[in-house]
């Protein structure tokens, strides 16, 4: 594995990866209103932090697409325990065997979950699965693809953020403004 410069043409790599993880944060605000601000905090947060920190250090070892998903998914089961399912841990930190069971399954489950419950949905059980894994994705795929790829596809990297509001919104209350502010602050950061 060698450390070289990402692409050649980016002269602040650095920028890139603040402002995707910003605009990944901002395209998750529509979930505030599902979850509330203190349960939802850290999971998206700490997803963002996971999430853009996982794509800076793939492209900058230069790691395949089977290594960082493996990376990726033991990080996703490391720090969800944490962050997405702190009822089911050992001093609401270290996962057990219940936590990384239940980070499975929710990876596929969860989203039914949080379309079909009312808010607001807090911590309990795994909904906070839903805006960590977003989150996580999010904040890796963007950032990835804007280190990777060379100056003219590395812009495919904001629509990330972009498929991570159209998700936040479909998971969001009907009735949430949200949407419109994490559109507005997208394009103001953008």
């Amino acid at each position: 594995m060698t450390t070289t410069r990402l692409r050649p043409d980016a002269p602040r790599p650095w920028l890139d990866v603040v402002v995707l993880g910003a605009l990944t944060l901002t395209a998750l605000l529509p979930l505030v209103p599902v979850y509330g601000l203190a349960a939802v905090a850290p999971a998206v947060l700490g997803g963002t932090v996971l999430g853009v920190a996982l794509g800076w250090v793939a492209a900058r070892r230069r790691w395949s697409a089977a290594l960082t998903v493996a990376v990726g998914l033991g990080a996703y089961l490391l720090a969800g325990g944490a962050l997405a399912a702190p009822t089911t841990t050992v001093a609401g930190v270290v996962p057990t065997l219940d936590t990384l069971r239940m980070l499975l399954a929710s990876m596929i489950t969860v989203w039914k979950e949080v379309l079909t419950l009312d808010p607001e949905l807090g911590a309990a059980g795994s909904l906070l699965v839903a805006p960590y894994l977003l989150a996580l994705l999010g904040g890796a795929v963007a950032v990835s693809i804007a280190l990777r790829a060379g100056r003219r596809r590395g812009a495919w990297a904001a629509l990330v953020p972009a498929l991570v509001l159209g998700v936040s919104m479909v998971l969001a209350t009907p009735t949430a403004v949200q949407p419109v502010l994490a559109g507005a602050a997208a394009a103001v950061v953008a």
